[in-house]
């Protein structure tokens, strides 16, 4: 039998996903048997793939609106942390760094500790004067 291309597998997928979303139990496991065989996929991956399908996912952007996403397991969806500091912080925190001679966090720490007590020495002392 010959191998499908990735938008052949993603097209068989889709269709029957809609149909696998509405069979009972016994006829799932006919559908996904034959997933399994025509795209070559993983029983695993391919049950997965027929659950998502189609999935509404409702996200709350600031200011109180509303988008729905319908799921497409072909689209990578976006990962990761946001961002931590803001750009004024991070410029402070890059000549913090240059500073310190482009060190780590823990040996950083050690020498604002430093720089620290530095600085409140020099600044008792322009007090005294």
């Amino acid at each position: 039998m010959k191998e499908l291309s990735v938008k052949e597998r993603r097209a068989v997928s889709r269709k029957l996903a809609r149909e696998y979303q509405k069979a009972s139990k016994k006829e799932k496991g006919r559908l996904l048997d034959t997933l399994v065989r025509v795209a070559g996929y993983n029983r695993c991956y391919a049950s997965w793939m027929l659950r998502n399908f189609w999935r509404r996912v409702k996200v709350e952007r600031h200011g109180g609106k509303v988008e729905v996403f319908v799921g497409d397991p072909g689209r990578v969806a976006g990962r990761g942390r946001g961002k931590t500091y803001t750009e004024d912080v991070l410029g402070v925190l890059r000549q913090i760094w240059k500073v310190c001679g482009f060190t780590t966090s823990t040996v950083q720490f050690d020498c604002l500790v430093h720089l620290r007590c530095s600085l409140l020495r020099a600044g008792s002392k322009l007090r005294a004067m």
